[in-house]
């Protein structure tokens, strides 16, 4: 078994919060280090001189082993961090990156925390949950550097909160715990 074969087991043996921890870790990894660049949409190929519509097609995992650098949102940070731990990510001709997006971030923090870390990472809020979550998610999403001067602060915020938190997202807003 090579060390790539090894680690991709490893990440697969991980309980759901240590998997949620993990990819958290390594998306602050990737952007402190550039391998991922925090911006719009649901993720493609950064390449010199041209930003590519997609992800490149084939084993996103090799693709990025092979030095790729891949852009896009807080759901397609998920996607290439996923690849890269436990590379499950086979990217073809019928791929759609905003399927894709969806799918990846919510196999690992489950539908409502990721809808979440996007609403965060967006600063739009969608307003369907209880007034004082509302409240609390605002304040949450105000404290944030904003995503237009700082993308990358931003996004590293949101997973920092993560890490912190054992694999949840916190927001704690007039003396209540908001734990997603």
């Amino acid at each position: 078994m090579t060390t790539l074969e090894k680690k991709n087991a490893a990440f697969s043996a991980l309980p759901p919060m240590k998997k949620r921890v993990a990819i958290a870790e390594d998306i602050r990894l990737q952007l402190r280090t550039k391998k991922f660049i925090a911006g719009s949409g649901y993720g493609h190929e950064k390449k010199a001189h041209y930003y590519g519509r997609d992800f490149p097609l084939g084993d996103l995992q090799q693709h990025l082993k092979a030095g790729s650098v891949c852009e896009g949102c807080a759901k397609a940070a998920c996607i290439v961090s996923r690849a890269k731990l436990g590379n499950s990510i086979v990217v073809d001709e019928g791929t759609y990156n905003s399927d894709l997006a969806h799918a990846t971030s919510a196999e690992i923090f489950g539908e409502e925390c990721s809808n979440l870390i996007e609403e965060i990472y967006e600063m739009s809020n969608s307003y369907d949950r209880t007034d004082d979550e509302n409240e609390a998610i605002d304040a949450y999403i105000e404290r944030l550097p904003c995503r237009e001067e700082d993308p990358r602060g931003r996004m590293d915020a949101i997973y920092k909160n993560i890490v912190t938190n054992s694999g949840h997202l916190v927001i704690r807003h007039k003396g209540k715990v908001y734990k997603y």
